[in-house]
């Protein structure tokens, strides 16, 4: 893996001249080159509800909310994503400087408790208006994030950087291309090599408070398409991801590989025990947490049904790779019937979601 993060990191720097030449008016897709990246599959979800759809194998560590890490003491979003190790002793997220400016922090636990963020060695000047979802990978080297540089910080772009062992520090990031670089908010970039795996989120075509993750794989090559190798049409599609079959090579099976992540899911501890998010300072990972029978019953509910809607996602993908490749009038009605099942399995989640955390608060 680091070699491709390597490369990728080379790719960065070679379209930074590029980028830094675009004018406000300037649309990004025009910027640069575009990745050759096999994508997998996508999963449109609510953005409340993104924490629950981005689980990662124990070794790769987990995403939560920087609430439950920082504690109300430190300015943190209420919304924001933090990061912790597989190791579980660093938490990474942004958090605000006395001057109000966001800076990339760790805290490290200490004696079953987080100590105070220290601001990242070689990114404490960062000329960004907000960052979000930091992500270090499972070699603790490479650090991708998302940041924006608008006021109005609407717009995220992702950027990597690397720790250089030299200097003991970070060296200065790079912003990711195409396909991870739009005009939208592009906010969540993580691979998990356990599962084979990356994850990347955003927000375009999508509508508000709206979210899509697109899985890719992360051992595909990070070389970007070459000069004439695709018209212009298919290499804005690509850059945009407008049909992710058209990433995928002969033969790619989506499906089996979808299946194969979530088996592995399925036999780490961390999917044995899963996370339950009852407020911003309250986590638990068991059911034998919860003080609450009632919530404790809703919350087994909630794994009875998330286990089925895993279920109905792998056969979801492996409709849609069947299309691909054989288009045809009954295969469309099963993808159409199944997105209607899983939509209603999500909404049902979100309504156990919500009960079992009114329920469980009754008792704290």
């Amino acid at each position: 893996m680091t070699k491709h993060l390597s490369a990728l990191l080379t790719l960065s720097l070679c379209l930074l001249t590029l980028s830094a030449q675009r004018t406000p008016s300037q649309p990004r897709q025009e910027v640069g080159g575009v990745m050759e990246v096999v994508f997998i599959d996508s999963l449109v979800v609510p953005r409340a509800d993104l924490l629950s759809h981005l689980p990662l194998t124990p070794e790769a560590g987990r995403f939560c909310y920087a609430r439950s890490v920082t504690g109300r003491a430190v300015a943190v979003p209420d919304s924001a994503l933090a990061f912790v190790t597989g190791l579980g002793d660093r938490a990474y997220f942004a958090a605000a400087d006395s001057l109000s400016h966001p800076r990339l922090c760790v805290a490290y636990r200490e004696g079953g408790a987080w100590g105070q963020p220290e601001p990242l060695p070689g990114l404490d000047a960062l000329p960004f208006t907000a960052i979000a979802a930091p992500f270090l990978d499972a070699e603790g080297q490479t650090l991708y994030f998302a940041a924006a540089t608008d006021t109005l910080c609407a717009d995220f772009d992702l950027y990597v950087t690397r720790y250089d062992r030299d200097t003991r520090a970070f060296v200065a990031p790079e912003r990711l291309p195409q396909p991870f670089l739009s005009a939208s908010r592009d906010e969540v970039f993580a691979i998990d090599e356990q599962t084979a795996v990356g994850y990347f989120v955003t927000n375009r075509r999508q509508p508000a408070d709206t979210v899509c993750i697109y899985y890719f794989v992360p051992e595909a090559s990070f070389a970007l398409y070459e000069e004439g190798s695709l018209s212009d049409a298919a290499l804005l599609s690509r850059a945009a991801l407008r049909r992710l079959a058209d990433t995928q090579p002969p033969g790619f099976d989506a499906a089996a590989l979808m299946q194969q992540r979530a088996a592995v899911l399925q036999r780490t501890p961390e999917a044995a025990r899963p996370t339950f998010v009852i407020n911003d300072a309250t986590v638990y990972h068991a059911l034998s947490d919860f003080r609450s029978p009632q919530a404790r019953r809703i919350a087994a509910q909630w794994l009875s049904e998330q286990q089925a809607c895993r279920e109905a996602e792998c056969q979801l993908a492996a409709l849609r790779q069947q299309y691909a490749s054989a288009p045809d009038v009954p295969t469309a009605t099963a993808i159409r019937e199944a997105e209607q099942r899983l939509r209603a399995m999500r909404q049902t989640l979100r309504a156990l979601a919500k009960n079992m955390r009114a329920a469980e608060l009754k008792s704290l």
